[in-house]
């Protein structure tokens, strides 16, 4: 028997209620999450920069003078300070006002941009290039990569944020979720540049080809040489002619969250925190659902007792 239409409501105003609660929490969850995230970037940017500058390219190092060494090192410890600056920065990203309405909140699809669209052959190419030093990346699926990277959209707005809504919330930190990578994203891509600037990596290296692996999905990329590093095997094309194509090994810097929270207790505790949030979230989001369906029958038995003549 479906609940009387007032009960439902009260219902209704209780998880909204809940979930304004539960929004409170887990912006102060994440901002300490995010805090500590940024100190967990600085240490890792420093740590993964000395595997390339020692391990990798140790004769690229080397041929560095003392004022250039320390001045790759100081453009180094400044973006990782920016990244701990920036990243508690993300949760004021201003989202889109909520739609006014006076009926119960609707289930509404958020759209997502995604950064790229790679074909599935370039992105196999990539994973197999990753794991075994006999395969290279063929030039077609090097020209499918620029090609995506070429068509790549930038356009991430926020979603709406009602913060009574439990749907409405966990579309925006899914959002923020996503801010937080693109953030390690553009952290490894600058600090790249600059170890390609003072001559650590490779001049050879296709820009699009790492900036394509560094967007990829953590699952098709393999890292064997060390913790939020990239290692590729690429095959650099000669411009004489009648001349053999090259294999050139490459090793970069790519943050990985899984990996700078598995490096700190601490901040994995803090994600978990902001999970169990984001758990009984989602399950009020279940409830609302529920209760929206109820006061939905609920309406309709009514109106049909109202319109119904013996």
């Amino acid at each position: 028997m479906v609940r009387s239409i007032q009960k439902i409501e009260q219902e209704l105003e209780a998880i909204a209620t809940r979930a304004a609660s539960l929004n409170d929490q887990l912006r102060q969850a994440y901002l300490q999450y995010l805090t500590r995230l940024g100190h967990g970037v600085q240490k890792q940017l420093v740590l993964a920069s000395y595997q390339i500058c020692t391990q990798s390219y140790p004769e690229a190092f080397l041929a560095l003078s003392l004022s250039q060494r320390e001045s790759l090192q100081q453009s180094l410890r400044q973006l990782g300070d920016r990244a701990h600056q920036e990243l508690p920065q993300l949760l004021d990203i201003p989202p889109s006002p909520p739609q006014a309405s006076d009926a119960p909140p609707k289930t509404r699809k958020v759209a997502y941009t995604k950064v790229l669209e790679i074909p599935p052959e370039a992105l196999e190419a990539l994973a197999a290039a990753s794991e075994s030093e006999d395969d290279e990346i063929p030039p077609e699926a090097l020209e499918s990569m620029a090609a995506a990277l070429e068509s790549a959209t930038e356009d991430f707005s926020p979603p709406d944020l009602d913060p009574r809504s439990p749907l409405s919330l966990l579309s925006w930190y899914k959002f923020l979720n996503r801010q937080i990578n693109l953030q390690l994203q553009t952290i490894s891509m600058e600090a790249n540049e600059q170890l390609h600037e003072f001559g650590i990596l490779p001049s050879e290296l296709p820009a699009k080809l790492l900036e394509m692996a560094l967007q990829a999905e953590d699952s098709l990329i393999g890292n064997n040489q060390g913790a939020n590093l990239l290692n590729l095997v690429v095959e650099a094309e000669r411009e004489e002619e009648h001349r053999e194509n090259t294999v050139m090994h490459v090793a970069a810097i790519r943050l990985r969250l899984s990996e700078i929270e598995f490096a700190d207790s601490q901040l994995s505790a803090e994600r978990n925190r902001v999970r169990q949030l984001l758990r009984e979230i989602k399950q009020l989001s279940k409830n609302q659902q529920k209760c929206q369906r109820d006061w939905a029958i609920a309406k309709a038995e009514a109106a049909w007792r109202s319109s119904w003549h013996e």
